[in-house]
């Protein structure tokens, strides 16, 4: 039996990678009596592990999906199997890939580039391949690239966009690898009508949609793994049409209870029928990726990103005020025609939303994206290999660039954390800004830790403690109190603070006399009332029996709810 191995390696344990079993499902639909496996592997795993579990499955033909975060230990690992079987053949696909696949046929790293959507290139490919690799045949191929016997390297035309989306087979089949796991990603569409020039999807021609009975039932088949706790939907602009939108969000509410629903969605596009269907969302089921990038309409505009900014602050403003969804806020550092002062603009209007959650991102310069098209017009410089991140450009330095890259690390470590993060909206509340407030911690954290990276909890509560007696020694009381709270609710440490605390832990007699005899922990006394999650009080407990922190009234003696 012949037989294809459909590889790729995952930047981390919370990725997954859709494509492989997008073509592991079109191969069996093809060649039903090929045999077709999958395997995902972490980048981060030891090589020679890797190594060995590719060998253990590969025999003929090893297909890899290839990304910037996973191109370089590709290439290390083709070259490495091929020396264990020289008779490999190496079939490429991705974005990495797809806009310079000559580079890789030169480099003998691939025998075969597929370019562009490849499933039904792939098809086309494998029988081919099944009957006996003829070149007149291969230059059929839509998107193929490979090595002519007789006219050297070729680059097929690119093919058309697959429509309907419906002929190609669900991945979501019995045994299948897209369904192992706890979570996986899900794309009820593909394409994009943007044109940011820094996202490959600009290169789009419009956005194509598989049919809702296609939908509803691959959804069901996912719903029916009681493992699977997560589903990433991959579309580029989720809400696009609000109607189709409603209807899933719709279905999805009424039988995803219990798990979590990923989106990246357009603010900006939201229907009032939409907004109004999220207030019924449970907490934890939606979140929303939502790219603001900039502030600016003529950033925007030089970057081919079209936004209605007052639409989006209205849905932003709605979503964070009136529903339960989780809400994660992108900025990109580094776009042509946004200097550095207009960025922290950007950074400042984003942050006082308050989302769930902030990310910064470097510009990349990616292989076919409009950006680096441009790159002359705004001066960029950027690595040569990936992720093609910004160095310096026109408008910022080197230095400029890394002292943000710097800032996005502590919003990583202080902010996105739900540990932490109270005491610091609140630390920022008293700062002239918040990237003022993240400029001043950066200098003073530069100083106490020299990485932003491998920090441990219990570490970052000693820096930020010791940063507000440094730096906000006036209203550092206040801030230590809560401080101390949110340390005893999250570390788990018992009295073992890792800084000084304000308050005392007071002995068992004195808690008996509280009128609490048979508490399990301890009582914290506060010097005055001490504000935490929205409480105010003098005394709170601290249960041990999973650290619950808990208001107490000695004068009523009422003990409140755990918050």
């Amino acid at each position: 039996m012949k037989h294809c191995l459909l590889f790729s390696f995952n930047a981390r344990a919370t990725q997954r990678n859709l494509a492989i079993y997008c073509l592991e499902a079109v191969g069996k639909n093809t060649l039903p009596d090929w045999q077709f496996d999958t395997l995902e592997l972490s980048s981060n795993s030891v090589f020679e592990e890797s190594l060995y579990r590719v060998h253990q499955k590969v025999q003929k033909i090893l297909a890899i999906s290839c990304y910037i975060w996973n191109i370089e230990i590709t290439r290390s690992l083709i070259k490495a199997i091929k020396k264990i079987h020289p008779d490999l053949i190496v079939l490429l696909g991705g974005h990495e890939v797809s806009h310079d696949p000559q580079s890789y046929l030169k480099e003998g790293i691939a025998d075969y580039v597929i370019s562009g959507e490849g499933e039904l290139s792939f098809a086309q490919w494998l029988l081919v391949m099944d009957s006996g690799a003829d070149p007149s045949q291969l230059l059929k191929v839509p998107g193929l690239s490979f090595k002519h016997p007789e006219r050297g390297i070729v680059r097929n035309p690119a093919g058309k966009d697959i429509e309907p989306l419906d002929q190609l087979p669900s991945p979501y089949h019995t045994n299948s690898g897209a369904l192992a796991g706890n979570f996986t990603y899900y794309e009820s569409s593909r394409g994009c009508v943007y044109k940011c020039h820094f996202c490959l999807s600009a290169l789009d021609r419009g956005s194509r949609f598989f049919s809702m009975p296609r939908v509803f039932e691959d959804l069901q088949k996912i719903l029916d793994q009681p493992g699977i706790k997560q589903i990433k939907f991959v579309d580029r602009t989720f809400n696009l049409n609000y109607k189709r939108t409603n209807l899933i969000w719709e279905w999805l509410i009424k039988n995803g209870t219990g798990r979590n629903f990923h989106f990246e969605i357009a603010a900006e596009l939201f229907h009032e029928s939409s907004l109004e269907l999220l207030k019924k969302v449970p907490e934890g089921m939606f979140q929303f990726e939502v790219g603001v990038q900039s502030i600016h309409k003529e950033v925007l505009d030089t970057n081919g990103r079209r936004c209605r900014l007052d639409r989006l602050e209205e849905s932003l403003d709605f979503l964070l005020k009136n529903t339960r969804v989780h809400v994660h806020l992108d900025l990109i550092v580094g776009l042509g025609g946004e200097s550095p002062s207009m960025f922290q603009e950007s950074f400042d209007w984003v942050f006082k939303k308050l989302p769930h959650h902030l990310q910064i991102e470097t510009l990349k310069l990616l292989k076919g994206s409009i950006s680096r098209q441009k790159t002359e017009e705004h001066g960029y410089v950027f690595l040569d290999e990936p992720p093609y991140s910004l160095l310096h450009s026109k408008l910022f330095t080197y230095e400029e660039v890394r002292r943000i890259d710097e800032v996005s690390a502590l919003l990583e470590l202080y902010f996105n954390r739900e540990a932490l993060r109270p005491v610091v909206i609140e630390a920022i509340h008293l700062c002239n800004s918040p990237w003022q407030f993240f400029l001043k911690f950066r200098d003073f954290f530069v100083e106490k830790h020299p990485t932003f990276s491998g920090l441990h909890l219990r570490r970052a509560y000693t820096i930020l403690a010791e940063f507000l007696q440094t730096e906000l020694s006036e209203h550092a009381s206040d801030l230590l109190g809560r401080l101390t709270l949110d340390c005893l609710s999250s570390l788990k440490c018992g009295q073992g603070l890792p800084f000084h605390k304000p308050s005392r832990t007071l002995s068992r007699h004195e808690t008996k006399n509280l009128g609490l005899n048979s508490l399990s922990g301890f009582v914290e006394e506060f010097p005055s009332e001490t504000e935490f999650r929205g409480i105010k009080s003098r005394y709170w407990i601290v249960n041990r029996h999973g650290e619950e922190i808990t208001p107490f009234d000695p004068g009523s003696g009422v003990a409140y709810a755990n918050i």
